[in-house]
């Protein structure tokens, strides 16, 4: 069953399975991507950078994976606070679960790597 509201996009595949919320802006872009199963909905923060291409990637990734795993994922750019250029403009793309950071660059650079660590966090 599908149901579009203002923007989002709500799928339920039988009444056991958890929704998936996409939130789109004017040109079909996702927005904000959620994974909700009762009441518990954890945080993954992706610290990026516009034009990083290894960060695009990361965030590709995890919109894939929230089809299988239960999150919300947000992302903030070091180009947009100084607070956060200071600390991680060297470490980009860093991911953040529940306001912890799990992983850095080093560590989710390549892509095969990038998936078995990123459900590793996840699961």
């Amino acid at each position: 069953m599908r149901r579009f509201l203002r923007g989002s996009q709500i799928e339920r595949s039988a009444p056991e399975h958890p929704i998936v919320l996409l939130t789109y802006n004017e040109d079909s872009e996702i927005l904000k991507s959620e994974l909700s199963i009762g009441n518990k909905t954890r945080k993954v923060t992706v610290i990026s950078k516009t034009g990083c291409h290894i960060c695009e990637n990361v965030i590709g990734d995890l919109q894939s994976l929230s089809g299988k795993y239960r999150f919300e994922l947000v992302v903030l750019d070091i180009l947009k606070d100084k607070e956060l250029f200071d600390e991680y403009w060297l470490k980009i793309p860093v991911i953040r679960l529940d306001g912890k950071d799990v992983l850095e660059c080093e560590q989710i650079a390549f892509p095969k790597d990038r998936m078995e660590r990123l459900e590793a966090v996840l699961s």
